[in-house]
């Protein structure tokens, strides 16, 4: 019997490990699928995770990586030299005036230039935790492209999240 558990805790264990070095845990799309399950399970307190609700054009993921106390996930310009990264934290500082969310009424966007303005930093708070998302190019991008990567991050509430 004793045999049986240890193998069969040894063959979770590796399907376990495999799992969270699969393709899919660096793309957290919004859904409930592992790499937002695995964020959500980072900051425990967070009512809503930050996930790309459509991946622009000519964009592709990059990194994704979780641990007890925050998860962070990038994206990279195919051509271009843009990146995208994004932190969920249970907490952020944010100044200056915050603006609402498009169809999250609970959550705070703030705003700043970075890098004499060839980068931009949102960060967007709400009940127990935030995100930080920094874009930053070369040189100074166009509106369009930065109003196009604020529009792709979006949020999925923890209290749809189903268990895999």
């Amino acid at each position: 019997m004793r045999r049986t558990l240890t193998v069969a805790t040894l063959v979770a264990l590796v399907a376990a490990v495999s799992a969270c070095g699969a393709p899919e845990n660096a793309r957290p799309i919004c859904r409930s699928d592992s790499p937002t399950i695995l964020m959500a399970e980072s900051v425990p307190s967070a009512s809503l995770i930050p996930c790309i609700d459509s991946l622009p054009g000519g964009w592709a993921f990059d990194t994704f990586e979780a641990d007890e106390t925050h998860a962070t996930f990038s994206l990279q310009q195919q051509d271009g030299g843009g990146v995208l990264d994004v932190q969920l934290v249970s907490s952020c500082d944010a100044t200056g005036r915050g603006v609402a969310v498009e169809g999250f009424p609970t959550v705070q966007r703030y705003r700043s230039e970075v890098d004499g303005g060839s980068g931009v930093v949102w960060i967007s708070t709400f009940p127990g935790g935030c995100s930080r998302a920094e874009l930053t190019f070369p040189a100074p991008p166009a509106q369009a492209d930065v109003d196009r990567m604020e529009r792709a991050i979006s949020f999925f509430p923890r209290d749809q999240l189903r268990p895999m």
